[in-house]
């Protein structure tokens, strides 16, 4: 069992879709804590904080789990929404949620998606795919956190033998 919820940032303009989702997520099993963003300029505001870096442990990127995208937004629609996002955090979980049945799925994975609902789907369906890309996120976030761990060790390691290996040198001279 995790210890908090899985966070989410849900990008819907329409509030009725909107509502259909947040009553979804509040049936499931897994826990959530949603955020709501009505168009793609607040999405990526709310994911591209001012000062985020690399480093920053309060990057609005770390501070979700996974994106919920519909694709057909009023400042952004389609494909450009998900590379726009993906240019923002490439690393986190991004679910296309759509009522479209005539784009071609593998469009949306080429962009950047990571998975994709219809909308109106069932609730244990939505849970599925938010439990699968929330957690293929934290793993991500896991990974990443212990090779920097490990990295940071090397380069102590490094440093510490090239001292050594300087102060071997001026004693044997």
């Amino acid at each position: 069992m995790q210890s908090r919820p899985l966070r989410i940032l849900l990008v819907e303009d329409v509030p009725e879709d909107a509502l259909i989702v947040q009553t979804q997520l509040a049936e499931m099993t897994t826990p959530v804590d949603v955020t709501e963003a009505v168009s793609l300029e607040s999405a990526v505001r709310t994911l591209a904080k001012e000062g985020c870096g690399v480093d920053d442990a309060n990057c609005g990127c770390r501070a979700y789990d996974l994106v919920l995208l519909d694709l057909h937004l009023p400042n952004g629609s389609g494909l450009a929404c998900i590379r726009r996002l993906r240019k923002v955090c490439s690393g986190l979980s991004l679910v296309v949620l759509t009522r479209r049945t005539d784009e071609h799925i593998e469009e949306y994975f080429s962009a950047g998606a990571d998975d994709f609902l219809e909308k109106g789907g069932s609730t244990r369906q939505l849970e599925a795919v938010i439990y699968r890309a929330g957690r293929a996120s934290i793993r991500k976030r896991t990974s990443k956190k212990k090779w920097q761990t490990i990295n940071q060790k090397l380069s102590v390691l490094e440093r510490f033998t090239a001292t050594l290996g300087s102060t071997e040198a001026k004693a044997s001279h």
